[in-house]
C-alpha cells in the first residue's frame, strides 16, 4: 500500500494523524519541537525588543525551553542572517526569523504553502497525512517530512 496516503505501516516511536503515541503517558512532538522543561524559573521578563537593548541583536520573544515560571516572553539574541532562521524562514531588519516571502504556494519548499494574509511560507495545515503530498506526515496539524516523536514531559 501506499504508506503516504494511507499510513497502514507502524513508524516504531513516531507519531502523526494516523497513529498516536503507544504508551498513554507519551505525547506526540513535532520533529525539532522542544519537550519543554521540567521545574520552571524565574527569569526577568520582557515586553518589546528594546527592552533587550543589552543583548547582540536582543528580541523579546517566548521560548518553551526558557522555561520562566511566569510564561513571559525573554531577551534572546536575535538572527543576523537567514542561515540562523529555520526552513521556510528569513531574518528581517528587527532580527526576528519570518516566514520567506512568497506570491504563490510553488514559492516555498515542500510541506510549507504561501499564506494569503502575510505573503510569507509558513508549514500547511493538515488533518491527515494524505493532505500532506507523498511522504509527508500531519503532525499535530502541521505537514513535516518526517513522523512526529513521542516523549514523556519532563519531571
Amino acid at each position: 500500500a501506499d504508506t503516504a496516503s494511507s499510513k497502514d505501516t507502524i513508524v516504531v516511536g513516531g507519531c502523526f494523524a494516523e497513529q498516536d503515541c503507544e504508551k498513554n503517558y507519551e505525547m506526540c512532538f513535532a520533529p525539532g519541537e522542544s519537550i519543554g522543561c521540567g521545574m520552571c524559573q524565574e527569569l526577568p521578563g520582557c515586553q518589546v525588543d528594546t527592552d533587550c537593548a543589552g543583548v547582540d541583536n536582543g528580541v523579546c520573544t517566548y521560548d518553551i525551553k526558557d522555561c520562566n515560571c511566569s510564561g513571559a516572553p525573554t531577551c534572546h539574541v536575535g538572527c543576523s542572517a537567514d542561515s540562523q532562521c529555520g526552513e521556510a524562514e528569513v531574518c528581517a531588519a528587527d532580527h526576528h526569523c519570518v516566514g520567506e516571502p512568497c506570491a504563490q504556494g510553488s514559492d516555498c519548499p515542500e510541506f510549507f504553502g504561501c499564506f494569503a494574509s502575510t505573503k510569507a511560507c509558513g508549514r500547511k495545515n493538515c488533518n491527515k497525512s494524505q493532505e500532506c503530498g507523498d511522504g509527508g506526515f500531519c503532525v499535530k496539524g502541521k505537514c513535516f517530512a518526517t513522523p512526529g516523536f513521542c516523549s514523556p514531559l519532563p519531571a
